[in-house]
């Protein structure tokens, strides 16, 4: 296993995880996405876009694409918490983002 598996499996498992509680609606995630202003249906189609992203980075052929998702998903993270003004909360999306890009980095044959 490589280094870039082994973040591929770090940032799968951290969309998993959220992907699944906002695609199930928990009550953390529906109360913030409802403070950031944003409509209902966002909350399942960001878990759903997670989840997506999750199962493509943990297949080789696919992890391009997979980055990709979840890069949008985690950029959209960062703003809105930038946006918002939420500091600390911004950091475990902002080592994810950063983590994805370095999978990026790694398709892309760079580094």
């Amino acid at each position: 296993m490589t280094l870039a598996d082994g973040l591929c499996w770090i940032v799968a498992a951290a969309l998993l995880i959220h992907g699944s509680a906002n695609t199930a609606g928990a009550d953390f995630a529906r109360r913030a996405f409802e403070s950031f202003g944003y409509p209902k249906w966002m909350l399942t189609t960001v878990g759903l876009a997670e989840l997506t992203a999750a199962a493509l980075l943990l297949y080789s052929p696919t992890r391009g694409i997979g980055v990709a998702i979840a890069g949008i998903c985690l950029i959209g993270a960062v703003g809105t918490l930038a946006r918002q003004r939420a500091w600390r909360e911004m950091e475990y999306p902002a080592i994810l983002l950063s983590l994805a890009a370095l999978i990026g980095l790694d398709v892309g044959g760079i580094v």
